[in-house]
């Protein structure tokens, strides 16, 4: 409690440890301590830091002006505080700081302490402090920076007094003005530079009257200037994409002509800094300015374009919007006859054994392009497709049947390997730039659950992850294109979440093929063929646009719509649709065998923890007189031994039990401690449906009721009449 009067701080002694209140010193004075303003203001700044909003902000500017006065030394016991309060103006100021780093930040506040703290504070404690702001204050210091900047775009586009704002554009240059006291314009100039100048007024001369007016150049910021600004509208709102311009420059030298494509101010102003940038800072406010002139001036053009490619739907999802596609008006039904005979060619050469492969191909390159759409509309997404076996097998050239498609067999951007995925920013680089399927060739999920990981979100979720532009602006990485994989090692079969989305397939040994060969140099030849697939994927193009509906529905699968497609080219050309490729396509026996490993690996757990359990029971010296897994986990219940198990009594009689045990949801953490994941074990009713018992909630709880017959069942146990007979209660 404190008291403040006539300038007077008047504070009850400190309370001690043992409850008692500090007193004066017998020796000591009973005089009341003279503090002057700068002594007053460490207290104040000290009382600060244990209680945050005690010091004004007059009174904490002053502190800090003082900390700043080049004479200020602090010495030891002053240290920690000044740091602490003087870092964390350094860390949320912005006028004149903002393009600063947090390292830059971090290092002006190491700067100070060596000048003005005597000793120095410590790197370790200097550290320490640094990480706490940073912690403490990022969310908030980020929101008032973005507040502020965007105050100060705001400011370009409104006048920030009732005068009318001018124009001082040149011949064939455009100017904005940013202030009208005093008068200040952003403008290009003749010789293709980008200024900031004033406009001033003075006397003719000190005897007259007349007034004359001039322009100063206050700034240059670029050696080029913008002849042309393209304004890209977001289709994909939900992504919270920065809005991208494309502005073609002319500059005052040949290496100033150049256009920067479908870039955030941010991203146009970093490029301008590489070459053509004749400042540091403001930047981009003078490029947001130009945005505004040519605006102002009617110049500015707006379209839907998107510097993605594939197909996309509008905000409300009810249109379908192509991106980078050719839509052709009139399908060339030859060339599409041809198209769909070059399918039954592969049918006779090299998949005659594996129809149910091909037909999966086809039908996966036919929707494929379509997979993004599916995951924004919340429909039943695209498994990815994952090859995996032995070397030679045809798992690569599989997957370059469905890039054929398109017309991307060929094409380096589509036939990636795992250098372009194996992080998350380079998977994110590679999954977010077009909806048509791409190849990713040794893709190697070993021991990687990062990739895992990266793999099941993109497969279900149209945004892959969130990250912050050089604005430290947020936007998000959509997950666009649907992956072919191939690899020599299996997928994780045992990650049941990760198999069920995916169609895997293992290539066998009788499946590879010298390339020496007649069967290789044939189904090779064959292969070298591709591009007569590329009329299918236009065939597909216009009806995606022609029977939208079809698209956007959220009940049928994927291949029920992809076989709707390929049944309307096979019509169009006025040909049979094979049995196979309609009725065939590649069975999924991997998530049932990953659903089988997974009820291995929970049952070993289980048996694990039993034996552990049993071993801290008392009176058990010898585990060979419980050789039944089911026989010790109904000694350990018994003996109250498992927080998470009881055994249950007959109602009404209070007493007498029955033959069954009940566990809740603790045995699951005492689970996962053995190694079980949540993708093996996810609930209760799991657990549950393993044992082959019951479950059922009971009083707000949910538990398995199991029999000790179950149990036996469940661990496999044979117990002999002579053991069953001897435990008490066992039935």
């Amino acid at each position: 409690m404190e008291v403040r009067c006539n300038e007077l701080l008047i504070a009850s002694p400190s309370i001690h440890g043992d409850g008692n209140p500090w007193t004066v010193l017998p020796e000591g004075t009973e005089e009341i301590a003279i503090l002057s303003d700068i002594d007053l203001l460490k207290l104040e700044a000290r009382i600060d830091l244990l209680s945050q909003g005690y010091m004004s902000d007059e009174n904490k500017q002053r502190y800090i002006a003082w900390l700043e006065n080049p004479n200020t030394v602090i010495g030891e016991g002053s240290r920690h505080d000044a740091v602490k309060i003087l870092g964390c103006s350094y860390y949320y100021r912005y006028n004149g700081w903002k393009d600063l780093t947090d390292d830059q930040r971090h290092d002006k506040l190491q700067e100070w302490n060596q000048q003005h703290c005597s000793p120095q504070l410590p790197d370790s404690e200097f550290n320490e402090i640094w990480k706490w702001i940073v912690k403490t204050h990022r969310t908030t210091r980020d929101a008032e920076h973005e507040k502020l900047r965007d105050a100060q775009t705001a400011s370009l586009s409104s006048s920030l007094s009732t005068e009318k704002q001018e124009s001082l554009d040149m011949p064939g240059c455009l100017s904005y003005q940013i202030s009208i006291t005093p008068s200040i314009w952003i403008t290009g100039t003749l010789d293709n530079k980008l200024i900031e100048i004033e406009r001033r007024t003075k006397k003719l001369d000190k005897d007259s009257n007349l007034m004359t007016t001039f322009l100063v150049t206050k700034k240059t910021f670029t050696a080029c200037r913008s002849v042309r600004i393209i304004k890209h509208k977001n289709p994909l709102s939900f992504l919270e994409l920065q809005p991208r311009y494309t502005i073609q420059f002319k500059g005052s030298e040949p290496s100033g002509n150049f256009t920067i494509k479908q870039k955030t101010i941010a991203e146009i102003v970093a490029e301008l800094k590489n070459g053509n940038a004749l400042c540091d800072n403001g930047i981009d406010v003078a490029i947001t300015a130009q945005i505004k002139g040519f605006e102002k001036a009617g110049l500015l053009e707006v379209n839907d374009d998107m510097s993605y490619t594939g197909f996309f739907t509008n905000d409300n999802s009810s249109q379908i919007i192509p991106s980078g596609i050719q839509i052709p008006a009139v399908v060339d039904t030859q060339k599409l006859r041809d198209a769909l005979e070059y399918i039954n060619e592969l049918a006779r050469v090299g998949y005659q054994n594996r129809l149910d492969l091909l037909a999966h191909l086809i039908l996966f390159g036919l929707i494929a392009p379509c997979s993004f759409i599916f995951k924004v509309i919340r429909a039943p997404t695209l498994e990815w497709l994952d090859f995996y076996g032995k070397p030679n097998a045809g798992k690569t050239s599989s997957g370059r049947i469905v890039l054929a498609v398109d017309g991307h067999e060929r094409d380096d951007d589509y036939n990636v390997n795992m250098a372009h995925v194996d992080t998350t920013a380079r998977f994110g680089d590679t999954v977010s730039v077009t909806t048509f399927p791409k190849l990713v060739d040794e893709m190697d999920f070993t021991d990687n659950k990062i990739l895992v990981n990266l793999v099941k979100s993109a497969v279900d979720q149209p945004r892959l992850r969130k990250v912050l532009d050089r604005s430290r602006r947020s936007e998000y990485i959509p997950a666009l294109s649907a992956f072919i994989m191939t690899s020599n090692p299996p997928p994780p079969v045992s990650d049941g979440a990760l198999m069920k989305r995916l169609a895997a397939r293992y290539f066998a040994d009788k499946e590879t093929h010298l390339k020496d060969s007649q069967t290789a140099k044939d189904f090779d030849a064959l292969l070298s063929q591709l591009a007569r697939l590329h009329p299918l994927g236009s065939f597909r193009n216009k009806f995606v646009m022609d029977n939208q509906r079809l698209v956007l529905d959220k009940k049928l699968t994927p291949f029920e719509k992809a076989k709707k497609i390929a049944i309307a080219a096979y019509e169009s050309a006025q040909m049979l649709v094979p049995c196979w490729l309609v009725r065939k396509q590649l069975e999924q026996k991997h998530l049932e065998e990953s659903i089988e490993d997974a009820k291995e690996a929970v049952r070993c757990a289980f048996e694990n923890m039993i034996i552990d359990k049993l071993k801290t029971l008392k009176g058990i010296n010898d585990l060979t007189a419980y050789p039944q897994s089911s026989l010790r986990f109904y000694t350990l219940v018994s003996n109250n031994m498992l927080p998470f198990a009881r055994r249950i009594k007959e109602q009404g009689t209070g007493h007498k039990y029955t033959e069954f045990i009940a566990i809740d949801t603790g045995i699951l953490g005492e689970l996962y401690e053995y190694g079980i994941t949540k993708e093996q074990l996810s609930n209760l009713k799991a657990l549950a449906d393993y044992i082959g018992a019951s479950w059922k909630r009971t009083n707000g709880k949910t538990i398995i009721e199991v029999s000790n017959k179950q149990l036996e069942d469940y661990f496999g146990d044979e117990i002999i009449p002579s053991t069953r007979s001897a435990v008490s209660g066992w039935k």
